[in-house]
C-alpha cells in the first residue's frame, strides 16, 4: 500500500484541481468572446487619465502631498509620474 501523502487526494492536488476546473469553466463560458484589446473596469480610471489629471492639477498649483492624498498613491509615485512625463526633477 503506497504512502497516503503520495496519492492524488492530497490537499495540494485538490486545490490544483479546483483551479484547473475553474479555468476550464471560464474558458468554456467565454470561448466565443474575443479578447479585449486592454483590460478595464468601470470604477477605476485608466492610468493615462489619472496621470493626465495629476499633471493638470499640478500645473494649477496643487501640491504633491495633496495630489497623493486625492489619488490615493504615494508622494513618491506622484513625483515619478510628473518626472516620467516631463523628464525633469521635481522638489
Amino acid at each position: 500500500m503506497p504512502h497516503r501523502g503520495l496519492e492524488d487526494t492530497s490537499v495540494l492536488r485538490q486545490i490544483l484541481d479546483i483551479h484547473e476546473a475553474a479555468g476550464r469553466l471560464i474558458a468554456q463560458l467565454y470561448a466565443d468572446q474575443p479578447e479585449p484589446d486592454e483590460s478595464f473596469n468601470y470604477r477605476t480610471p485608466s492610468k493615462q487619465e489619472r496621470n493626465r489629471a495629476i499633471h493638470e492639477r499640478y500645473a494649477l498649483g496643487q501640491s504633491v502631498p495633496h495630489l497623493a492624498l486625492i489619488f490615493q498613491i504615494s508622494e513618491q509615485r506622484v513625483r515619478q509620474i510628473l518626472q516620467e512625463d516631463n523628464g525633469q526633477f521635481l522638489e
